[in-house]
């Protein structure tokens, strides 16, 4: 149980989450079926993608805005959280609908475990 809590607290700070996301995460991405490496792998790669469209702005910036994703906060101008930014992107799959794109999109924001992961994204930050 120790050895959990240290993993869990281990995930937190290398992905940007707080514990108790981790571990509602960690849930979703066993509904789906993935191993925790592969929640960190997509989790981590979705956080590296929002921070890279956040500084360099462009078409990396466009896409995110597309989905409606807003990645700054605009009172504060700073970052949103990733969990944040993970809730909208499930609302923005959500909104795409099943088939193609929705599946495209997924693998463009979370690599290819988004793909293992649409089956609860895909049903909104309510899944």
């Amino acid at each position: 149980m120790i050895e959990q809590g240290v993993a869990i607290s281990r995930q937190s700070a290398q992905l940007g989450l707080s514990t108790d996301a981790i571990q509602q995460w960690r849930y979703v991405a066993e509904q789906a079926g993935l191993a925790g490496n592969d929640l960190g792998e997509a989790v981590g790669g979705f956080a590296q993608r929002a921070s890279q469209a956040a500084e360099a702005g462009g078409d990396a910036a466009a896409q995110f805005e597309d989905l409606g994703i807003s990645l700054r906060d605009e009172v504060t101008g700073n970052l949103r959280s990733t969990n944040d930014l993970m809730l909208m992107a499930a609302d923005a799959l959500l909104e795409i609908g099943p088939g193609a794109d929705q599946t495209a999109v997924a693998m463009q924001l979370f690599g290819d475990k988004g793909r293992l992961l649409l089956p609860v994204l895909s049903q909104g930050r309510a899944g």
